[in-house]
């Protein structure tokens, strides 16, 4: 983060540079919580492969933004901090899944780095499906694999009635 914050501030004495880079990097952040050993240039890399060709929608995104951003600045950032942060946040996080979607789909260069599958389990379900259909298996029976089981004891063990 420390690295792109350089770019970004190095990006920032040009005119046209910044806007662009501003997108181009912002999806560092997310990859780097998905993967947290990730090397600093492949994070930067993969968030300019993620963004190309989606900055425009990156900007319209944010500029539908606009209205939270001037509520919360009018309210000294009691709005940002209650409503606003959390909300884009979260508009931000569902961005990230569906760019890493498709440059997993896309297969774009690093995209081996995204490497948690369960972040996206209706992409993990339609690549297993995908799987099995080139294997020649029935992919409708992948779909009832469980991701997880949980045992419960047959037995109540706690001694209690519930």
């Amino acid at each position: 983060m420390f690295v792109t914050s350089i770019y970004q501030t190095l990006w920032a004495f040009t005119i046209v540079g910044y806007p662009i880079k501003h997108y181009a990097y912002s999806m560092v952040p997310f990859i780097c919580a998905e993967n947290p050993n990730i090397k600093t240039r492949k994070a930067i890399k993969l968030s300019i492969a993620m963004t190309r060709g989606y900055k425009w929608q990156l900007f319209k995104v944010d500029l539908s933004m606009i209205g939270w951003t001037l509520l919360s600045s009018i309210s000294f950032g009691a709005v940002g901090v209650f409503w606003s942060n959390p909300y884009t946040t979260a508009i931000d996080a569902e961005v990230y899944l569906q760019l890493r979607r498709e440059a997993i789909k896309n297969k774009i260069e690093g995209y081996e780095e995204l490497n948690d599958k369960l972040l996206d389990l209706d992409l993990l379900e339609e690549l297993m499906a995908e799987e099995a259909a080139q294997k020649g298996e029935n992919p409708d029976i992948v779909r009832s694999i469980p991701i997880c089981t949980i045992k419960v004891p047959e037995n109540n063990e706690n001694g209690g009635g519930e």
